[in-house]
């Protein structure tokens, strides 16, 4: 695959948390390049949601080939307001911070790209209720887990899911081989899919 995933890191992390690091690999393994836009010196700023939106369009016009816009919290709300305009192959969101105060954009439904969420039933920060939402009205994956607005106990999940997205929006047939680390959780029959 020649696809490139763009990563939008969230307000208060740092672009290369567990979370990018273990997407990076799986995306490695599919032979897919994987970006990140450094947004830390926006934290401050009032108006930082849009500003990172700008950002994130300006480094995807500078990027040649199809794009998969992946991103957590603030990030997955950049990526999904990105999608709007510059339609790439699908937006993995984890945590999206989706229709809290403060953000100009409070619809979604102009995002014509797959979309796949991965969200915490405890998340403290983004409610549960505004990702239903979301996914309501997009009709897209929704994976809710037992986990806080970090989703640090289901980094190795949501990876699984990630390699498992880039490859079907990637037009590649899915395969049944778990990916390199996570053989004890495909193999465990609790995992995100099963093999006949």
């Amino acid at each position: 695959m020649t696809a490139t995933v763009i990563w939008s890191h969230g307000k208060d992390a740092q672009p290369w948390g567990a979370k990018s690091r273990r997407m990076a690999d799986m995306a490695r393994q599919l032979g897919v390049d994987f970006d990140i836009v450094d947004y830390q010196d926006l934290n401050d700023t009032p108006d930082a949601p849009e500003r990172r939106v700008d950002r994130l369009l300006e480094r995807c016009s500078r990027v040649p080939g199809p794009l998969v816009l992946a991103g957590s919290s603030m990030g997955g709300y950049v990526s999904l307001c990105a999608a709007m305009q510059v339609r790439p192959l699908g937006v993995f969101a984890l945590a999206p911070a989706v229709y809290l105060p403060g953000y100009v954009r409070q619809e979604f439904a102009d995002v014509s790209c797959p979309v796949e969420v991965v969200h915490g039933w405890q998340d403290e920060v983004v409610p549960a209720a505004n990702v239903l939402r979301l996914a309501e009205i997009l009709r897209c994956t929704l994976h809710m887990v037992p986990d806080g607005h970090r989703l640090s106990a289901s980094v190795e999940r949501l990876a699984f899911w990630f390699m498992m997205f880039v490859e079907g929006v990637g037009g590649q047939a899915a395969r049944c081989e778990p990916p390199h680390g996570l053989e004890p959780f495909a193999a465990s029959g609790q995992g995100p899919c099963s093999c006949d």
